[in-house]
């Protein structure tokens, strides 16, 4: 499980433009935190195809640079 100070340095890393600081599949809550949206939302960009990502059961595994930018952020 994520912690939240965890999470806060992912997000930081993010915004600092320190990229390769993050780790490359992200889970959904660190995908979350790093694009500022909730949990299924992540989940539903996961399935719909709006972000790379591989789903491994219940866990989504997303593809950073997806996320980057889906989030906006490159």
């Amino acid at each position: 499980m994520c912690t939240q100070e965890h999470l806060d340095e992912l997000r930081k890393a993010a915004n600092e433009g320190r990229y390769s600081d993050i780790p490359n599949p992200l889970t959904a809550p660190e995908a979350a935190a790093i694009a500022r949206r909730s949990r299924v939302t992540i989940a539903r960009a996961c399935q719909s195809g709006q972000l790379k990502a591989s789903n491994t059961g219940t866990r989504w595994n997303v593809n950073r640079d997806s996320l980057l930018a889906y989030a906006g952020l490159i």
